[in-house]
């Protein structure tokens, strides 16, 4: 498997191993616009192992707190390398899984990213579902971040993907919001929306909405 490849590392440099994790709680969960659970509370928890310089794997659990069904599975593995002191090249693939949750997304994603400092970042992605469909969706992001003070920063990002499962059909979508950090919390508020007539297939799970999340790091 592809992605247990990337695990190997773990064995071979268990000494050196850093572990980290987090907590967290929102009123919604969103990936790339699109709503998984509309107006549903949703907890989420991260486990992060990695050498703290070349490579990391993690995997990541959410749950809907309301009459949401069924939950979201990560396994992701990363690999890094420093272009300059400010640049960071970055390099992903991903596994999700959605156990119970009554819609068919189980798919595989592979990422390079590029990073200025802890300022602004591109991504381009491309996913492929796991129910028999060959096609490659691509997706292209750019975040930007702006400190305002020691604690607090505005936040945004947009970007431009082919929606899963509809071949084709490309759709953008945007956030723009606050946050804030404080030792191991941090919270944001961002709002969010897409332009185009998603809704026509995806209904209010596309519709805009504004999203608020605490988290503890560990």
């Amino acid at each position: 498997m592809w992605l247990a490849a990337l695990l190997v590392p773990v064995v071979a440099t268990a000494q050196s191993l850093s572990w980290s994790g987090e907590a967290s709680a929102g009123n919604e969960l969103s990936e790339r616009g699109i709503a998984l659970w509309r107006d549903q509370p949703v907890v989420q928890a991260l486990v992060v192992v990695s050498d703290d310089a070349l490579w990391s794997a993690s995997f990541a659990a959410a749950r809907p707190l309301g009459d949401g069904r069924g939950s979201q599975l990560v396994l992701r593995g990363a690999g890094y390398w420093m272009a300059s002191a400010e640049v960071q090249l970055q390099g992903r693939l991903a596994a999700y899984a959605y156990p119970g949750a009554g819609f068919h997304y189980d798919h595989g994603e592979a990422t390079l990213a590029l990073a200025w400092r802890d300022i602004a970042s591109i991504e381009a992605s491309a996913l492929r579902m796991n129910e028999g469909d060959p096609h490659w969706y691509p997706a292209l992001d750019l975040g930007l971040r702006w400190p305002l003070s020691e604690h607090w920063a505005l936040a945004g990002g947009i970007g431009r993907a082919e929606l899963p499962a509809w071949p084709g059909y490309y759709y953008t979508y945007a956030d723009a919001g606050l946050s804030w950090r404080a030792g191991e919390w941090r919270a944001t508020l961002k709002h969010l929306g897409v332009r185009g007539d998603i809704r026509r297939y995806l209904g209010e799970a596309a519709a805009p909405r504004t999203a608020l999340t605490l988290t503890r790091q560990f």
